[in-house]
C-alpha cells in the first residue's frame, strides 16, 4: 500500500499497537531510519521521541506513542524508511520496517485527513 504521509512543519507521530497475550514490560525502539533523499544526519535532526517503554495487559489495545518525527517546514519531499524493533521482557518478538512519504498537502486536504 502507498505510505503513509508525514507533513513538513510539524510533528508526526508514530503510533503502535500491542496486543499482550500477559502482562509484561514492552519496549518499541526505533533502532534505524534512512531517507532516499535526505540523509542520517538529517533524519536524526527530526526525531524528537526514539522509543516508548511501558507495562502493557490483556485488553490494553490503547496505541503507544512510539516515534516523534518534527520535520522542519523546509524538509525536502522524500520517502523516509524506519526500523522499529518490539521487545517484550528485554528479548525482540518483532521487527518492523515502516516507510512514509514526506509531503506538503493544502489546507483543505490536511483538515480533512
Amino acid at each position: 500500500s502507498e505510505p503513509v504521509k508525514m507533513i513538513p512543519g510539524q510533528t508526526n507521530t508514530v503510533w503502535c499497537g500491542i496486543k499482550a497475550p500477559q502482562t509484561a514490560k514492552y519496549s518499541i525502539v526505533l533502532q534505524d531510519y534512512s531517507g532516499v533523499y535526505s540523509t542520517k544526519s538529517e533524519i536524526k535532526k527530526w526525531i524528537v521521541t526514539d522509543s516508548w517503554d511501558g507495562t502493557v495487559a490483556p485488553g490494553d489495545e490503547d496505541p503507544k506513542k512510539a516515534i516523534r518525527i518534527n520535520l522542519p517546514k523546509e524538509a525536502p519531499e522524500d520517502t523516509i524508511m524506519l526500523q522499529v524493533v518490539v521487545k517484550k521482557e528485554g528479548n525482540i518478538i518483532s521487527t518492523q520496517d515502516l516507510d512514509f512519504e514526506i509531503s506538503r498537502v493544502g489546507l483543505f486536504r490536511a483538515t480533512m485527513c
